[in-house]
């Protein structure tokens, strides 16, 4: 059931027409990712191994197959390029959801050092409608919650959602445009939605259990902590979170 409900609520996810990274097939990062110090930067280990250690990251290599698109070298398998995903039961509001977290997979570097690039699309699991989607956008506010209304959704049946990811730090949004935050030190993500589009076929892997016992994080940047804490792999949106943001629209 869970393979099944991954592929069906798969978003379609669209890169920035300037991106120029590509995104990582997900089951590269258990057979290439290296694990290192998050403050000497050596390795420490492999990654099936590093258990203990909150203190590290998982790198990853450059890609080596590039292909020209729209005037950007992008690897040349990105339309068939996986993502992680999991499924978990939650009760919220009375009603029980089905969580299910879709993880993409971009290599730390540039304008990326989080990589904590999710999204969670939130079920109805007795009527099997999309109800709301959490966008995990980085910084002191750790999950944008969208309800369905204000989904965009990229199929009739309302089962698919659109996913815009930033250029060069790839943060997923929920619409195109540019997503407003007050507070000091907090970023101005954007993304046109102009690139290519990723996941048309949906290419779901499990989580895999490598990642389900690995305490570090998946980037070097202090902001991106263990997963437990960052509250993306486990069921711990368990309460809506207040968005304290807006959106707004790509210019036309």
């Amino acid at each position: 059931m869970e393979a099944t409900l991954l592929a069906r609520f798969c978003p379609l996810i669209w890169l920035d027409s300037s991106e120029s990274e590509s995104p990582y097939d997900a089951r590269l990062l258990l057979t290439q990712g290296t694990v290192l110090d998050a403050d000497t930067g050596m390795p420490v280990g492999s990654l099936a191994s590093n258990l203990s250690n909150s203190a590290s990251y998982i790198d990853l290599p450059a890609a080596n197959s590039a292909i020209q698109a729209q005037g950007k070298a992008l690897d040349a398998t990105t339309a068939g390029v996986p993502v992680f995903g999991k499924v978990d039961t939650i009760h919220l509001d009375g009603k029980y959801l089905h969580s299910l977290l879709y993880v993409m997979c971009f290599r730390s570097t540039g304008e990326d050092l989080l990589c904590a690039h999710f999204v969670k699309v939130f079920v109805d699991a007795t009527t099997k409608v999309v109800v709301a989607a959490v966008y995990g956008i980085e910084g002191d506010i750790a999950h944008v919650w969208v309800d369905a209304a204000d989904l965009k959704f990229t199929d009739r049946s309302r089962e698919r959602i659109g996913v815009f990811l930033g250029a060069g730090d790839h943060t997923p949004l929920p619409a195109a445009g540019k997503l407003w935050r007050a507070g000091v030190g907090k970023a101005t993500p954007s993304a046109d939605g102009k690139g290519l589009s990723w996941q048309e076929s949906p290419l779901v892997v499990a989580w895999p259990n490598q990642l389900m016992q690995y305490i570090g994080r998946l980037g070097p940047n202090q902001l991106s902590l263990n997963p437990s804490q960052r509250a993306w792999w486990d069921g711990a949106t368990t309460q809506k979170m207040t968005m304290g943001a807006r959106f707004l629209p790509a210019p036309a």
